[in-house]
């Protein structure tokens, strides 16, 4: 599977002549045409995450594309003049060759004052994992325990990674990608989840809403995080590309 990371929080995955999209958004300005489209994934539906102009782009000559989002992204959508298919928590869907996984539920934390709305992270394949924005874990078990604690600042910052063997994190997870800065987002936390998970590999995504020195501090941080659970921090440019 090649990985290709786009602009924001978006991701763009081939596999044998297949191509999944997650959470092409605002921010995503360059998305690229995309042949073999057979899905894409809405993680929720804040407009950095998605926009009905993207979907309508991705899916308009792929008329068997499934899309995929919790039920907050289902109505947006429709009032779009989209479908989507609802997925929640515990979910196991095959789409193309990928096979989904979902898991959290609900967005992190913003304020009391803002009402939450749902939110799903994905496994790909068994081996990706993009949370969307939460902090819940990829196994599903104690998600709304990790958010809570992630959104309160409570992480004990003492997270060792819990891999099974050296090629892989929690849950068999090779690749973990992790939300640089959001206002929703303490740089602690982040480092909590990327040690708590402790994948081999961490890639830097959901960034542009900071500024660049801001950015860079928060890279450094993720960083080392990652090699103190034994993993490489992956800083990839739009456009640039991994395999799985």
């Amino acid at each position: 599977m090649r990985l290709t990371k786009l602009e924001h929080s978006a991701l763009l995955l081939e596999k044998d002549g297949a191509v999944l999209v997650i959470d092409p958004g605002v921010l995503t300005t360059e998305l690229p045409e995309v042949d073999g489209l057979v899905g894409v994934v809405l993680t929720h539906q804040h407009p950095d995450h998605w926009t009905p102009d993207h979907l309508a782009h991705l899916v308009g000559e792929a008329h068997d594309a499934v899309v995929l989002g919790p039920q907050g992204v289902v109505d947006a959508a429709r009032e779009a003049g989209h479908e989507v298919t609802a997925v929640s928590a515990g979910d196991e869907v095959a789409v193309g060759p990928f096979t989904l996984r979902f898991t959290g539920g609900t967005h992190a934390p913003l304020h009391s004052s803002i009402p939450a709305v749902d939110n799903v992270g994905v496994v790909v394949d068994g081996v990706l994992y993009h949370p969307g924005d939460s902090f819940a874990l990829p196994s599903g078990a104690g998600d709304d325990a990790a958010d809570a604690d992630a959104g309160s600042g409570s992480g004990s910052g003492t997270h060792a990674g819990t891999g099974t063997d050296a090629g892989t994190g929690t849950d068999g997870i090779e690749v973990l990608a992790v939300p640089v800065g959001a206002p929703w987002l303490t740089i602690g936390d982040a480092m909590d989840f990327v040690e708590q998970i402790g994948a081999p590999r961490v890639l830097g995504i959901h960034d542009l809403s900071l500024s660049e020195f801001g950015r860079t501090v928060h890279v450094r941080n993720l960083r080392a995080a990652t090699e103190r659970a034994g993993g490489e921090y992956l800083d990839l440019a739009a456009g640039e590309s991994l395999e799985l």
